[in-house]
Parts: structure tokens; sequence; C-alpha cells
């Protein structure tokens, strides 16, 4: 993941894109909201996180989805 925060590219989208797609009962998104969204707050969420960067990288994206888009059931 540090790749993709150091340079955001098409592998970054297609590999946050794809954890998303098998993950997303993990978090709440709204309707709304948009790929390119999604992408852009996973690396906001890894630069404001640099000492994550080490963890296994669908984790990652898992904890800034969470973050940003948790549920109210409590998932």
């Amino acid at each position: 993941m540090q790749h993709c925060v150091a340079s955001p590219d098409s592998f970054c989208a297609g590999y946050i894109g794809g954890v998303i797609d098998t993950s997303h009962a993990l978090f709440c998104f709204p309707p709304e909201v948009t790929k390119r969204e999604i992408i852009n707050i996973t690396i906001i969420y890894l630069r404001d996180h640099p000492d994550m960067l080490g963890l296994y990288a669908p984790n990652l994206v898992i904890r800034a989805m969470r973050a940003t888009f948790p549920c109210k059931d409590g998932r």
C-alpha cells in the first residue's frame, strides 16, 4: 500500500476496488458514494496513518472504509 500513498494509479484503484467488492458487507456506503471517492478516502486514510502501512493491505482498505462508513447495526 506504500505505492498507493506515494503514487496512486490504476493498479491502486483496481486493488482497492477488489477489496471493496469482496468485503462490502463490513461497512455501509451511502448510495451516492463513487468508486473515485472510495479510492481517495482510502489514500487519505493511508497518508494519515503511516504507522499502519506495514499491515496486511486488505485490512488497511477495510479499516479506512469502516472508519469512514461505519454501520449503525454494529457490523
